[in-house]
């Protein structure tokens, strides 16, 4: 039975006491529990994300490391090639939630839309909190590309990263 809540900072330091980490995966150095032996690489994968559980307490793997490393936690800690299971420092980043929204992999700048017998692609972008909103175009590439050139155009850089 799992408890409700973020695992408590004392369990946390005991737990990162408890890791070494190799190619940014968690291995127990010491025996944990009976599923957790040393040496082995722990926690679960689930939706691409490793978990570890412990005191009844369900911890995402990514969030342990960036406290550990940095004594806080962001709103969302970010994985910045998208791999959920690569808990390298750094590829790990402290962002807001609408950041992680933007830097997310599904996040694709663009849309289609069926009107009656037209189908297009468009995107949208908002520059100094005026939103922009392209041209129709013939396909999904060419909606990208307006939306990164727009974004690189403007120096807005973290919106193509």
């Amino acid at each position: 039975m799992s408890k409700n809540g973020k695992m408590p900072s004392e369990l946390m330091r005991r737990l990162l006491d408890m890791i070494d980490w190799v190619d940014g995966r968690p291995y127990a150095n010491t025996k944990i529990s009976h599923m957790q032996m040393k040496g082995n690489l722990i926690g679960n994968v689930n939706n691409g994300y490793r978990y570890i559980v412990l005191g009844g307490y369900i911890t995402p793997v990514h969030r342990l490391r960036f406290w550990g490393e940095y004594g806080y936690l962001p709103e969302v800690v970010d994985h910045i090639d998208h791999d959920g299971d690569n808990n390298r420092l750094s590829n790990l980043r402290g962002v807001s939630r609408s950041q992680n929204v933007r830097y997310s992999r599904n996040n694709k700048h663009y849309y289609h839309e069926n009107r009656g017998n037209q189908s297009y692609y468009h995107s949208s972008i908002s520059i100094d909190g005026i939103p922009i909103r392209s041209p129709k175009f013939d396909n999904e590439y060419e909606a990208m590309s307006w939306y990164y050139t727009m974004a690189l155009n403007n120096n807005l850089i973290e919106y193509v990263i």
